[in-house]
């Protein structure tokens, strides 16, 4: 199970092309829940923009999602948005 928190992706670029995106992620017994609390990329996160367009909470469920997610132990993750693409590798905020 994958730790209720606070998790955190840095871009890898810098300057007008760094940034980071901060959710809150709790897992639940059919699903995982994503709140977008903070994104500062300008150009990086286009996919992540996409997913949060019409709202800041996004519900990706572990079967049959177009979505996907890859956990990494407890306090790290990998999420692909719509199954294409760079994936975002998000590591628990401490």
């Amino acid at each position: 199970m994958l730790k209720t928190g606070l998790y955190m992706w840095k871009s890898s670029g810098t300057g007008w092309f760094g940034g980071y995106v901060k959710v809150w992620m709790k897992e639940t017994r059919r699903s995982f829940i994503i709140t977008l609390v903070e994104n500062s990329c300008k150009f990086n996160a286009p996919q992540l923009d996409d997913l949060f367009r019409d709202s800041p909470r996004v519900v990706i469920k572990k079967s049959g999602s177009k979505h996907a997610l890859n956990i990494s132990g407890d306090d790290s993750f990998c999420l692909y948005p719509y199954r294409v693409g760079v994936p975002y590798p998000f590591r628990m905020e401490e």
